[in-house]
């Protein structure tokens, strides 16, 4: 498996996103470490681990992108 590197996003105008997710403190702490590191925002950082995680699952299914 390739390592997890964080991607500078280019915006796209239609993107609307309101969801509300819950983490443990523990995770909000890294997220907002690895905010601190890029600059990047945390939904972003989010996103990214998100993608991430579901296209290195065993059942590809789940892919969204």
């Amino acid at each position: 498996m390739e390592p997890f590197k964080l991607k500078i996003p280019v915006p796209e105008a239609s993107e609307l996103k309101q969801p509300i997710i819950r983490l443990k403190p523990c995770y909000y702490q890294i997220l907002v470490s690895l905010k601190a590191k890029t600059g990047l925002p945390l939904g972003n950082i989010v996103e990214q681990c998100i993608d991430y995680a579901l296209s290195n699952m065993e059942d590809d299914d789940h892919a969204c992108t």
